[in-house]
Formats: structure tokens, sequence, C-alpha cells
């Protein structure tokens, strides 16, 4: 397995995600450093000689181009099988291996999904990768999976020749690349695995990119859905197009209006501009699958019960 970790001043935590692949001598880790201000590059430099013998890359762009962009970068260099990112504050945990090497003894196996640990501060819940709770262990279908995973980068391991054939990038925009990506690289496998347990630790870090609050517009989700319609609509996937857009359009960009302190004026004219006449919630396959809070948040929003989302998202 590739791993591909891109590094934005993560000197602090870089060893504990290294730590925590290292213990797999198989493992190729490719960690693309994007112009970090602090002594990334030395601890992991440091990190390479105590560990000379193991199959790790660094690569240094020459200028600041974003996770997504380093991403690509690293998987133009990946070798292995199989691809995943885990991110530079991140880890996974040591059953992954193990766990992991017995699905891909089906050789026909191109995508793995799993479940994650979602770490903040002492506080410890796990989180599905799906937005189904009626997605069970084992093979799932595709037309499934593509409907209802999460778009986070991590968390899904793809066969390498099914990223590069294709020529999957991650998207030239500031946020939601990552569900592009995951929406246009489940769409070319066959034969997906879903592990329902938490194989991924996920920290909560202030800094990242989910606390940057000049990056949480709706325009990004509206970028990212259009580039996944752009790149999924000639497969014959209609309805999966439709519970996208009503899970990263309607129910997150109006969540995002919520956030950030609209007036419920503000937040109601946004809805009716993105729900627009359809009623998806009589109309689509998919969404009667769709897990409680989900479906709960959405009827909150089709009522117009704005305060009450506040109370609890």
């Amino acid at each position: 397995i590739s791993f591909i970790i891109p590094c934005y001043n993560v000197s602090k935590c870089i060893e504990r995600c290294l730590d925590s692949i290292i213990v797999y001598p198989e493992a190729e880790i490719i960690l693309v450093d994007d112009c970090s201000q602090d002594d990334t590059i030395d601890v992991i430099k440091k990190y390479k000689e105590r560990h000379i013998n193991r199959q790790i890359k660094l690569i240094l762009n020459e200028t600041n181009q974003g996770a997504g962009q380093s991403r690509n970068i690293g998987i133009r260099q990946a070798s292995k099988e199989y691809i995943t990112f885990v991110d530079a504050d991140d880890c996974i945990i040591k059953e992954y291996f193990e766990i992991i090497n017995k699905i891909v003894k089906d050789k026909d196996i191109e995508c793995i999904v799993n479940d994650a640990q979602f770490i903040q501060e002492k506080k410890i819940r796990e989180i599905s990768m799906f937005f189904s709770g009626k997605v069970k262990e084992g093979i799932i279908d595709q037309d499934v999976c593509l409907a209802f995973v999460k778009g986070t980068t991590w968390g899904k391991t793809y066969k390498t020749n099914i990223i590069k054939q294709h020529n999957i990038k991650f998207a030239t925009i500031k946020r939601n690349e990552d569900v592009v990506f995951t929406k246009n690289a489940v769409s070319h496998c066959r034969r997906i695995f879903y592990v329902k347990k938490p194989l991924y630790k996920y920290y909560d870090m202030n800094n990242s990119l989910m606390h940057n609050q000049s990056l949480l517009t709706t325009q990004n989700a509206f970028n990212a859905f259009e580039q996944i319609s752009k790149e999924i609509s000639t497969q014959n996937y209609r309805n999966e197009i439709e519970i996208i857009y009503l899970i990263e359009i309607v129910y997150a960009t109006t969540l995002t209006c919520i956030r950030l302190g609209m007036s419920n004026k503000e937040i109601l004219m946004h809805y009716r501009k993105v729900i627009g006449t359809c009623d998806f919630m009589k109309e689509n396959a998919y969404y009667k699958d769709l897990s409680f809070r989900y479906k709960f948040i959405l009827l909150m929003m089709k009522l117009h019960l704005f305060g009450v989302i506040r109370l609890i998202a």
C-alpha cells in the first residue's frame, strides 16, 4: 500500500502519523511537503534517517499548492498495488494492515471503505463513512456507495491502477476537493468492500482547514458539486447525483448558512433557492435510507425550523 501524506507545518504531529504506518514493512510512505514554515522537513528527514531501510519518500513543493495538489503529486509517485491517503495530524490503528490484507486477497477488490474514530481533546466517538445507516459490512453495490459515501479523502483505499488509468485527480478548488475525488474514484470502482470498523483516527485540530472560517462558504460546495456532476453525469447516475445534491448542496450549504450566523430570513432565501421545486424526499429512491439525523435536519429545513437546527447541529 502507498500512503500519501500532504504536509504543511505539522512538525508536532507527523511522527505520530508515521509511527502508525511504519509498523507495516511493505508500506510505501510518500510525504509531500507544501512549503512548511516550521521544522517539518527536518523532523521528516531525521525520521527517514532512523528508518533508513524503509520506503519513505519526501517530496518538496517549490511553491505552496494546497493539500489537493500535493496529493496529486503523491499519486504520480505511488508504486504499490493499492493507494490511500492519511492527513499528517491523523493516524491509523495497528490492526489496519491485518484487516486490509485479508480483504485484498480478493484481487478484484478495487476500493475499501472503512469507518473512523473522531478524536476531540479527550472525547472519542466513532463515525460512519456513510450518510446511511443501512450499509452493511462486506461487498456493497457501487451505486449505493456512490450515493452515500462521505467525501473525506481518508477512510478509503483504492487500487492504484484505477486512479491512474482514469486520471483521477484532486480538483483545483480551495475546499471540498476531497468530495470530488472520492465520488469520481468510486464511480470507477466496480467491486467495493466496506469495513464497518474505525481503522482511522481523525484528530479534530483547531488549525485545520475545517476550522478556517475564510473557507466556510457555500460557493465551495457549489463548485465541488458542479465538478462531481461533470465527472459522473455520463454514467447514468441520475438518482445518485440527486441524493449527492441533496446532501452536499441542500443539507450542507444550508447548514453552512446557519453556522455563519445568518438570519432566519437569509437562511430561508438560500434554502428556497437551492431546493427549488424538487421534492427529493418523495421522488428520490435513496432518501428513505438516509440516517435519521440527516432526514431529521432536512425535515426541519423543509419546515423552516432553523432555530431547532441551531440547537442540535
